[in-house]
């Protein structure tokens, strides 16, 4: 599915850090998922996509993340418990949660 145009404004976007203000079914998760990927093409990088809780990462994107993953052939592994995927470049996209910030404490990565 390809982005609306006003995705395509936030995507094409060179700042280094971007805020998107939007409401209910824009496709901020859509969104996310073409900046993962845009980011995870690169090898060996580290990709974290952080929500409030565990359960709203796993509800919010994960199915979606694994599908399109899948669908290109990028996905290596699938690790359905820490919610994380190896691309076969072996850049890694992890799901977390913001409720428990010190576990994130110290982690380094290359795209959130």
């Amino acid at each position: 599915m390809p982005l609306t145009d006003p995705q395509k404004q936030i995507f094409d976007c060179p700042a280094r850090m971007r805020v998107c203000v939007a409401g209910r079914r824009f496709g901020k998760s859509f969104l996310s998922i073409w900046e993962m990927a845009k980011f995870a093409r690169h090898p060996n990088r580290k990709i974290f996509y952080i929500a409030p809780t565990y359960r709203q990462a796993k509800q919010i994107i994960w199915e979606d993340l694994k599908q399109q993953m899948t669908q290109k052939r990028w996905a290596k592994k699938i690790n359905e418990s820490d919610l994380s995927i190896l691309l076969v470049n072996n850049s890694k996209i992890y799901l977390r949660s913001a409720d428990k910030p010190d576990s994130l404490r110290g982690v380094s990565m290359d795209y959130l």
